[in-house]
């Protein structure tokens, strides 16, 4: 009977036939001794050694008033598929190598991202390198989204920060430029990353120099200091840090919170949240995203945007909110960035017929109204005869038919999600 024994990698293989894993030399990657026997992963065959389906909770989003609510959806039955996280695993994969180094690196990255193998850190690496190729083509719009992912999994790397700064200067976008090489200087990059942001910041007319000087060695580092002394007691200040709160049954029930999903003062309601502390990660996202749905009804289409962009940074899974920034994008006519929101919201819910009508319109106002025409029969296709997205596509096929190519988006209102 077979040895068989389970590789670090997470391979089965046969100790008997190999004295090392062979899928793993395959790979290229480095061996390292075997984990367990078969016996001591549970069985005494390959069947034993195969992952058992898992039941992981799913958090639901649940629409009130425009916001995302969490909740318990249910359980699911599955084998969780093998995913590449480590980079320098990755770095073995053909399709990871293509993203890295092919001629055509953008389609090579979208293979790669869209392949659903990677995750963590390899992930993080695919959408920089596609966020690179955009910038080197001259995409910038399309790089700042994909720095966005970057940061939005790991805001603590300087470098991301750096490339959407570049980014933002060759929009003539001086302020968001400065903010993020500031956010860049604060995260401690090395010397030399440290005195290309000086020079940037320098060249925007912000030079740090002065205000963020380089931490300079001790004179006398033996020297003992002397303690500074302590305030007096009527000095002292006492600071109450608020409670986060994760229950979504409280946080539905929480004043501030509900205030914000709905009745005519939603926005000072969605800003007494955000002040209040209470809220965080996808939560916060909500509020932020129901504030700027209620600047939708002003309407003011910048405070929207800001609000919406925000919500997205805080929870890039949050469909409702991307896809609302890519509606104001398109009123905007920043047309590249309204596409990749919407194409990213399609992936996630092809079944949506909001995204769908919307990745038509941006397309028709691109003049292509043959793909402004397929999105629209999708749209039809999943809609009823009465729904309000169906009659503008039917109308906007019959324009197309009759010829007319390109469209502008129509006179701004009150018109998010």
């Amino acid at each position: 009977m077979a040895k068989l024994i389970r590789c670090s990698g997470g391979h089965v293989f046969d100790s008997d036939a190999h004295e090392a894993c062979p899928e793993c030399e395959r790979l290229g990657i480095r061996h390292r001794p075997a984990s367990a026997s078969a016996s001591q992963a549970g069985g005494g065959d390959a069947d034993k050694l195969r992952p058992k389906p898992s039941l992981p909770v799913k958090a639901a989003a649940l629409a009130a008033g425009g916001a995302a609510l969490l909740a318990l959806a249910g359980y699911f039955m599955f084998a969780e598929p093998r995913v590449i996280s480590d980079t320098a695993i990755a770095e073995t994969d053909a399709d990871f190598a293509a993203c890295d180094k092919s001629n055509r690196p953008v389609e090579a990255c979208d293979k790669a991202i869209q392949s659903k193998k990677f995750a963590g850190p390899a992930l993080n690496a695919l959408y920089r390198l596609r966020g690179d190729a955009y910038f080197s083509a001259g995409k910038y719009d399309l790089a700042i989204t994909d720095f966005d992912q970057v940061i939005a999994r790991d805001a603590n790397d300087y470098l991301p920060y750096y490339n959407r700064g570049v980014a933002w200067k060759r929009k003539n976008e001086t302020t968001k430029a400065v903010a993020d090489f500031r956010k860049a200087m604060a995260l401690n990059p090395p010397e030399d990353m440290r005195k290309t942001l000086l020079a940037e910041l320098k060249a925007l007319g912000n030079d740090d120099a002065r205000t963020n000087p380089a931490p300079q060695p001790s004179e006398n580092n033996d020297a003992p200091k002397k303690p500074e002394p302590a305030p007096p007691p009527s000095q002292k200040q006492i600071v109450v840090t608020p409670k986060v709160l994760t229950d979504a049954d409280k946080i539905r029930a929480d004043p501030d919170y509900k205030a914000c999903t709905s009745g005519p003062s939603r926005i000072d309601g969605c800003k007494r949240a955000i002040a209040s502390g209470k809220f965080d990660g996808i939560f916060l996202g909500v509020v932020y995203n129901n504030l700027g749905h209620a600047y939708t009804q002003i309407p003011d289409r910048d405070a929207a945007l800001e609000n919406f962009d925000k919500a997205v940074r805080l929870d890039p899974d949050n469909m409702t909110a991307r896809a609302n920034r890519g509606h104001m994008l398109y009123y905007k006519k920043e047309y590249d960035r309204a596409l990749s929101d919407f194409e990213q919201a399609i992936a996630r819910n092809p079944n949506e017929p909001f995204f769908h009508y919307l990745h038509g319109m941006i397309r028709w106002a691109k003049g292509e109204p043959d793909a402004a025409s397929a999105d629209c029969r999708k749209t039809i296709d999943l809609t009823p005869p009465d729904n309000v997205f169906r009659k503008k596509c039917e109308e906007a096929i019959r324009e197309i038919g009759q010829g007319k190519t390109r469209a502008e988006p129509p006179n701004w209102g009150a018109t998010a999600k």
